[in-house]
């Protein structure tokens, strides 16, 4: 059981599947860390993420995750909800980053 401080100081417990998202949008969105996917995801997911087509397999994902971080290498992901039931979970948040190289057709803008 993780443990964070609010800004008004207090402390609320967070559970293992929060814990893990957290984790995860740190280690994978915000710090580019694609080489333990693994342990985040299945191999046999399905990924519906950001209007592309669909991904099936963790390589796939971790192949279009690559080409992401390479056309915006400062890209990073703000958190604003997470809200978690049991094992299903779902976030809302907004990337910031420079675009500077070619993504999803898209030639760098700068």
């Amino acid at each position: 059981m993780l443990v964070i401080t609010h800004l008004d100081g207090a402390a609320v417990s967070v559970s293992p599947h929060e814990s893990l998202i957290r984790d995860y949008i740190e280690a994978v969105f915000n710090r580019h860390e694609l080489d333990d996917l693994e342990r985040y995801w299945a191999d046999d997911l399905s990924s519906h993420w950001m209007g592309q087509e669909s991904l099936h397999g963790l390589p796939a994902w971790r192949e279009a995750m690559a080409a992401f971080f390479t056309a915006f290498p400062d890209i990073t992901y703000t958190l604003e909800d997470l809200f978690v039931a049991g094992d299903r979970s779902v976030w809302r948040g907004h990337w910031r980053g420079t675009q500077h190289g070619n993504w999803a057709g898209i030639a760098a803008s700068g």
